[in-house]
């Protein structure tokens, strides 16, 4: 195949009239004629795309008809007035409903300083949709457009049936109306695969602000930010590598089927199963190619995943894995590549698909001509069962397992090294430290500070103690498992076991939308207890608890109880009121309707996220 058969270009070197009819032709590029019935019978097996159908019967003269086909109506003024205006609401609800959460969070993000994470996020994201969206639409246009123009059919998409003395001239989709429809589709194919391919924004944010680590693995000598920053990043290019060429493949197929480039036939008076054309053949062959090629380097590239797989009993590369599945993963990487090319050229050269053939000739015909990928499909496939399945088990089965301590000692001290360097404890100085193991009398006598703080709350037993006394509504909630802190009471440090009373909106009997959002929008205070004191009856000793709060911490810090942002919160609250305004959000139970309160926080902003 040359150059100017795959871009349809007229080859200078077969002189100007790019609709020559040559000997090695088996496909024609003006009409496609078909006959009915006994005449078919007569082509002797010989291809539905040979020269000789393009004549009509000799018994007789055969009439020139052309198909009628009515024109359906236009659409109606009102009717398309009444489609925009409903695209037009749907649009505008789907604005609303998509901006709650951004504008929220822009202003919260705003309040901390830090918008432009916010703004970061957001251009990558639709810049990632929009680019890959674009090569989708690229690749599947282009694709499609290559099987349009090499139909074998005329530009406007008419072909000739002989039936008996008449000669039918029909109209089917032409190569114009075929390029739209290839438009709509690329377009919507590149849309919804650029909405899925934004997901991994942060992966191409890391690969493109990578930094070394300088430490280099023990395996390929490369340095560790490569697997943190990089790796990941190439992985998804490959995979949307990979999805771009697959659509090639596609949209090439289908195309090639609804031109007429790929026919499929029943064996009946002569003709075989499938048709397929010269220019269909190479150009499936090509995008064939290229999907395997790319199969090829995901397979390269998913060596360095080893260095960071989970197993069984250690993270990274094990004996089996460096002694077995590198190499063979390289290995079976170049027989992908090789076989995808071997493939891609017996396509371009076989002429099992020329035309039709008797059922009997076709199956003794075909097992011929498909030798060749039969026999190097078997042998890849029998390569990759030995050498990735049956010997990795073998190895590790009757050389690891027997003496395993052994061999895998150089893998796991590789482990112990790694999360020494994470964890910045590569540098810790050992030293020998003789403990005393036998207790001296009036040991705790001589530290009393230290005994004095000795914890007798469990922070993980005593959140329901603090439900059952502090709770006070089911609108309300404390965490499971409590916090430990130390403040200053009574000028010392006291060891303090510590919970927020947080909303809980699913404890709410009267929810709505209202309720939800503008009414119950905070917790309210915090409880605290002695960590080493109790009551006479076991219960913890408070010393900030109720509602309204007080207590110690209310008389010494003056802390703000209402408890906005938590990770218990609604996903947004509405909160403030115009000035002068009576408040409307819940603040605390107190008598039958409650007090209020209006949120009255310092960053200027009347809406927040929680």
């Amino acid at each position: 195949m040359s150059f100017f058969d795959f871009f349809n270009v007229p080859d200078p070197r077969n002189g100007s009239n790019r609709y020559r009819r040559r000997d090695d032709d088996d496909d024609p590029t003006i009409l496609h004629i078909r006959t009915d019935g006994d005449d078919d019978a007569n082509n002797n097996g010989r291809s539905g795309f040979a020269a000789s159908d393009f004549w009509p019967p000799r018994n007789g003269n055969p009439r020139l008809t052309r198909r009628s086909s009515g024109r359906p109506q236009g659409t109606s003024n009102g009717t398309k007035v009444f489609i925009g205006v409903v695209v037009a609401v749907v649009l505008v609800l789907a604005l609303l409903f998509g901006l709650d959460h951004f504008v929220t969070d822009l202003m919260w993000y705003g309040q901390l300083g830090f918008q432009s994470v916010v703004w970061t996020q957001l251009w990558t994201k639709v810049g990632l949709w929009v680019a890959f969206a674009v090569l989708m639409a690229l690749v599947s246009y282009f694709a499609a457009t290559m099987a349009i123009r090499k139909r074998p059919d005329s530009a406007d998409g008419s072909t000739i049936r002989v039936k008996g003395d008449i000669v039918e001239v029909g109209k089917s989709v032409s190569s114009k109306k075929a390029r739209r429809v290839a438009v709509i589709v690329s377009l919507i194919v590149g849309l919804i695969f650029g909405a899925q391919f934004n997901s991994n924004w942060s992966e191409i944010l890391l690969m493109f602000h990578a930094q070394p680590f300088g430490i280099k693995d023990p395996q390929f000598g490369i340095d560790n930010g490569f697997y943190v920053f990089i790796l990941p990043g190439v992985n998804l290019m490959l995979s949307a590598l990979r999805m771009l060429l697959f659509f090639g493949l596609l949209f090439s197929i289908v195309t090639h089927f609804a031109m007429g480039g790929i026919r499929i036939t029943m064996p009946v008076n002569g003709h075989g199963i499938m048709t397929m054309t010269k220019y269909a053949r190479r150009q499936i062959s090509v995008w064939f190619i290229l999907n395997m090629l790319a199969w090829s380097a995901r397979q390269a590239i998913g060596i360095f995943n080893t260095l960071t797989q989970t197993g069984d009993r250690f993270t990274g590369a094990d004996y089996t894995t460096v002694h077995s599945n590198v190499p063979v993963t390289f290995i079976l990487a170049g027989l992908t590549a090789i076989l995808g090319v071997l493939l891609g050229i017996w396509l371009m050269r076989s002429h099992s698909f020329d035309g039709p053939a008797s059922p009997d000739v076709r199956v003794v015909e075909a097992v011929k001509a498909w030798r060749v990928p039969m026999i190097a499909v078997a042998a890849v496939v029998v390569v990759a069962i030995v050498l990735g399945g049956i010997w990795p088990t073998l190895l590790q089965r009757f050389k690891v397992s027997p003496n395993e301590q052994e061999m895998e000692s150089t893998y796991i001290s590789r482990n112990i090294k790694a999360t020494q360097q994470a964890y910045g404890l590569d540098k810790v100085k050992v030293g020998s430290y003789h403990a005393t193991t036998q207790g001296k009398s009036g040991a705790l006598a001589s530290d009393p500070e230290t005994t004095a703080q000795i914890r007798l709350l469990d922070p993980e037993v005593i959140s329901p103690t603090f439900k059952q006394l502090q709770q006070s509504k089911q609108y309300y909630k404390f965490a499971d498992s409590l916090a430990v802190d130390k403040y200053d009471i009574d000028g010392k440090s006291q060891d303090t076991v510590i919970a927020a009373r947080e909303l809980n909106v699913d404890g709410n009997d009267n929810r709505n939308w209202v309720n939800d959002h503008t009414v119950f929008t905070h917790g309210y205070g915090v409880v605290a207890a002695y960590g080493n004191k109790v009551t006479a009856d076991g219960n913890p000793e408070f010393f900030e608890s109720g509602i309204p709060t007080q207590g110690k911490l209310t008389k010494s810090q003056h802390y703000e109880p209402r408890i906005y942002f938590s990770p218990n919160s609604p996903d947004y609250s509405i909160v403030g009121s115009p000035k002068g305004s009576k408040p409307w959000e819940f603040d605390y139970p107190q008598g039958s309707t409650g007090a209020s309160n209006t949120f009255q926080g310092n960053g200027d902003r009347r809406s927040t996220t929680c």
